[in-house]
């Protein structure tokens, strides 16, 4: 039986907060806040290419209904904790981004990030692995915390889980996989095959993601089919190198 998530809505968690979670204390209201005054870096999500044309257009018509949601820093600057699209939508209008400012710790904050991907759509294998690296490898967990087990219990996975995820991403190597993207059409087992392939120490990788980039721009489609494609075509060169 498939495990539920432990994690609720965010648009609940707005309606419903300060209650909605411990930790979290909100400051009065919603704020207009120049976009440049937020960052984005050390996040763990959308470190794929991000689909913003439709939301443009929403936000030009109607205006930005939901606010983001952001945490004080030093001065005048507030780090993201979800609202990403929403976000880099403003931005490129040149118009304010409406947020919410909240007190949250880092833990919380960390599970939020990771909350709005999943419910912006299913996350991807690879986006799911990627997730997982990150974890394991950034700053982004407390040091005792940064092993396979720590990684399972915030992805809510098991240990095994974690284990293939983060063996494709270290054989088939971070720039490849962000050459190809999130690759939404492709499972576990596609990537198991490609890094079955990536294995032979023969393969060119930088020639691999190249392929990758010229695979998305030689029939532009939307951004998940070009994923797809960039990363068939990658397959199909590396296992033609073995």
């Amino acid at each position: 039986m498939a495990r539920k998530p432990k994690l609720g809505l965010p648009l609940q968690t707005l309606r419903n907060a300060p209650d909605a979670l411990e930790g979290r204390r909100l400051r009065g209201g919603v704020f207009e806040i120049e976009p440049d005054h937020i960052e984005t870096s050390g996040r763990l999500d959308d470190r794929l290419q991000i689909e913003i044309a439709g939301l443009k257009t929403s936000i030009s018509r109607s205006g930005q209904r939901v606010p983001i949601l952001v945490r004080p820093l030093d001065g005048d600057r507030y780090s993201l904790i979800y609202g990403r699209r929403r976000l880099e939508a403003c931005r490129e209008l040149g118009i304010k981004v409406r947020a919410i400012v909240t007190e949250m710790d880092g833990d919380q904050a960390l599970r939020d990030q990771l909350l709005e991907n999943q419910e912006r759509r299913d996350l991807s294998f690879i986006e799911r692995a990627l997730v997982a690296s990150a974890l394991l490898n950034g700053d982004h967990l407390r040091e005792p915390e940064r092993t396979n087990k720590g990684v399972a219990e915030v992805l809510n996975l098991t240990e095994a889980g974690v284990s293939q995820l983060l063996s494709v991403v270290r054989t088939v190597g971070e720039d490849l996989v962000l050459a190809i993207g999130a690759a939404p059409g492709i499972g576990r087992p596609r990537w198991e095959e490609l890094k079955k392939a990536m294995s032979d120490a023969q393969v060119d990788r930088q020639r691999l993601a190249e392929l990758a980039v010229e695979a998305k721009s030689s029939h532009p489609r939307g951004i998940d089919e070009n994923s797809d494609a960039a990363f068939l075509a990658v397959l199909a060169a590396a296992s033609a190198a073995c």
